[in-house]
């Protein structure tokens, strides 16, 4: 969750007076400069982090679309390699979505999805041929066999996402924390001075 540094602690009337650099009069203090610069930081930071969120989101739904096309080819696996039970590759269906969970409407079967995210993948017989247009149950281990490796080198990729996300979820929070710290130092600060006058 994007976390808005013009709510809770901060104050919204604060932020609003420290927008952006370029309204920045000779009036504002050391401490203002520090939050403008903090500001611009926050801004820069959580922009990276929803790209990072949106990344994530892609990765894990085609992990779940890679795991259905697997079960499918698990399903449809022939029992014997043989070509009286080789199996229609039109009968393998498959489905990929983008981020959005939106489907891809030229992805009908393994063999689409295969083919868009270039994973190796045996043709299945050609037009004509003693098996056309099917997959023997070698072919389909292989299939299954190529796509496990996908799925094991996604899910390790992921993983290394989920660490760099927590680093800038980390880093956000931590830009929030020292804006906190510096609109309570500049409170003080203004305090002080009224008490003088």
């Amino acid at each position: 969750m994007a976390i808005n540094p013009s709510q809770g602690p901060i104050g919204q009337g604060y932020i609003a007076g420290l927008n952006t650099m370029s309204e920045f009069a000779s009036g504002v203090n050391v401490t203002q400069m520090a939050m403008m610069v903090m500001m611009e930081r926050h801004n820069i930071v959580q922009d990276q982090v929803q790209g990072q969120f949106k990344d994530m989101q892609e990765r894990n739904q085609w992990l779940k679309d890679a795991g259905n096309v697997l079960n499918e080819l698990r399903k449809n696996r022939p029992k014997t390699n043989t070509e009286h039970d080789a199996v229609d590759a039109s009968q393998i269906l498959a489905q990929m979505h983008n981020r959005d969970g939106e489907k891809d409407p030229n992805i009908h079967t393994a063999s689409d999805f295969f083919n868009r995210n270039n994973i190796p993948s045996p043709s299945a017989g050609e037009k004509g041929g003693p098996i056309a247009g099917k997959f023997t149950q070698e072919k389909i281990d292989t299939m299954i066999n190529n796509l496990k490796q996908s799925i094991e080198t996604v899910s390790t990729n992921s993983q290394m996402e989920m660490i760099q996300l927590q680093a800038g979820m980390q880093r956000l929070n931590q830009t929030v924390e020292l804006m906190s710290s510096l609109q309570a130092q500049d409170k003080q600060t203004m305090a002080g001075i009224i008490q003088k006058i």
